[in-house]
C-alpha cells in the first residue's frame, strides 16, 4: 500500500502531537508521530474482526464491543485478547510517499 503523505489533510498542519488516520477501505490505521516517523496498524479488531474506526484523542476504538488500543497498537481495555497487528511502514526517500507492507 502506498500513501501520498502530502494529500492527507490531517498530516498537513505542523503539530507536535501524534495524529492517527483510519483508512477503512484498506483496513489500516496510520499514526504519524513526527514528520518522518509513522506506525501502521491493522484496523481489524483481534476480538471479532470489526473495524477499529474511531480515533478518540490518543486512543483507537472498536465500536462493536468496546476494545481500545493506544497509538502503538497495544490493547488498553475491552474484550480483544491482544493488541493490533503492526505493519512495516517506511517513507520512500525518492517519492516522499509512505510505503506499507500488508503481509
Amino acid at each position: 500500500m502506498e500513501i501520498d503523505i502530502a494529500r492527507v489533510p490531517a498530516w498537513g498542519a505542523a503539530t507536535t502531537e501524534p495524529t492517527a488516520v483510519v483508512f477503512l477501505q484498506a483496513r489500516v490505521i496510520v499514526v504519524r508521530r513526527d514528520t518522518a516517523t509513522f506506525t501502521a496498524l491493522s484496523a481489524e479488531c483481534p476480538h471479532a474482526g470489526c473495524g477499529v474506526s474511531i480515533v478518540d484523542r490518543r486512543r483507537l476504538l472498536c465500536p462493536c464491543h468496546g476494545s481500545a488500543f493506544d497509538f502503538g497498537g497495544a490493547r488498553l481495555e475491552g474484550p480483544a485478547p491482544s493488541g493490533l497487528r503492526q505493519f512495516t511502514a517506511t517513507v520512500s526517500p525518492t517519492s516522499g510517499r509512505l510505503l506499507i507492507q500488508l503481509d
